[in-house]
């Protein structure tokens, strides 16, 4: 995908430095974790949507949320991650910038590209989460939190619609980890009526991840 792979890496180096890109995972803050869990959810979205399976009511779906992220919050996010950490270079919000330039365009390889380089220079701070470890305590947990919380909306994902609810014991085996536990993060990204902050921590993630890849869906009889 990438042209001229080794000055392509060289001005990365150069751009993430200055900008406060490669930072320890274990000094992530809240906006750097926000931030990061961003870029892995919208590189996941252009995936989505570049996918010759997506349908056109989901791809629109996606692409409104991409919309939202790169021409809505995403600067406010990077700003006060810069902010927090004291830097004032605008490396990031050059990228930020790009991001959104690539968007407007259309040109989703060169975005899922750009993506794929911020979300390695910004990593999610996923210690307690991945590498996965599954307890009996986690599938326990996991499946109470699923009936109480997730449930009602997932159990039937219906997909093709433009914002669907998915499967999450398909989606938690077939996405790449990461971008799943991104997900998880993130919260609910749903419409104006069924978008919700993750109310979850770390370990209640990590319970429900080992739940979808280790166990199966409740009795919904």
């Amino acid at each position: 995908m990438l042209k001229h792979r080794f000055t392509w890496a060289l001005f990365w180096v150069a751009v993430l430095f200055s900008s406060g890109g490669l930072h320890s995972a274990r000094a992530q803050s809240e906006s750097g974790r926000r931030l990061s869990v961003e870029f892995e959810i919208m590189l996941g979205n252009v995936r989505w949507m570049l996918a010759p399976t997506t349908g056109p009511l989901e791809r629109k779906g996606l692409h409104a949320r991409l919309d939202s992220a790169l021409l809505g919050y995403l600067g406010i996010t990077a700003r006060r991650y810069l902010d927090e950490r004291g830097i004032t270079n605008t490396g990031l919000l050059r990228q930020v910038h790009m991001l959104q330039v690539e968007f407007k365009a259309g040109d989703f390889t060169a975005l899922a590209t750009r993506l794929q380089d911020l979300a390695k220079a910004y990593p999610i701070d996923l210690r307690g989460i991945l590498p996965l470890t599954v307890t009996p305590e986690r599938l326990r947990v996991g499946r109470k939190l699923y009936r109480k919380s997730c449930w009602s909306c997932h159990a039937s994902p219906g997909y093709g619609r433009e914002y669907p609810a998915p499967d999450l014991f398909r989606t938690a085996r077939t996405e790449p980890r990461r971008e799943f536990a991104a997900r998880l993060i993130g919260g609910i990204y749903g419409n104006f009526y069924t978008s919700m902050e993750n109310p979850f921590s770390d370990e209640q993630i990590a319970s429900l991840f080992a739940y979808f890849v280790h166990d199966k869906p409740p009795d919904t009889k």
